[in-house]
């Protein structure tokens, strides 16, 4: 993308994302991705046939961001993208689905448990 991360907001995101139960890790601007915060959610809230998921954040000050997100399923990768910036291929503001099919019918190997909390300032 263009400009430089809002690594302020990030930051927080971080932060806020970081206390929600079923998230594993987060790493802000790690080496591999320093303009980016990767969150890693519990595998076990996720069919058996998915090893890991993962987001990857990254916010612009210009206001253009990319939100990327993954399944490792065992030997392949199923991934979407939301995506604003500036391109030539479509509208400022878009998605990049998967086409992959994957199998219908999966339960995950244990619910998630979701707590209620107010997350305003």
């Amino acid at each position: 993308m263009g400009s430089e991360p809002n690594k302020e907001i990030l930051q927080r995101v971080s932060q806020k994302v970081g206390a929600v139960s079923h998230v594993e890790t987060v790493r802000p601007f790690s080496v591999n991705k320093p303009r980016s915060v990767e969150v890693t959610f519990d595998a076990d809230i996720y069919p058996e046939e998915i090893s890991q998921v993962y987001v990857d954040i990254e916010l612009e000050f210009s206001g253009d961001f990319y939100i990327h997100y993954v399944e490792q399923w065992a030997g392949r990768q199923k991934e979407c993208r939301w995506d604003r910036h500036k391109n030539t291929h479509n509208s400022r503001d878009h998605f990049h689905q998967d086409t992959r099919r994957i199998p219908r019918g999966l339960t995950p190997r244990r619910k998630p448990t979701i707590h209620s909390t107010n997350h305003t300032r």
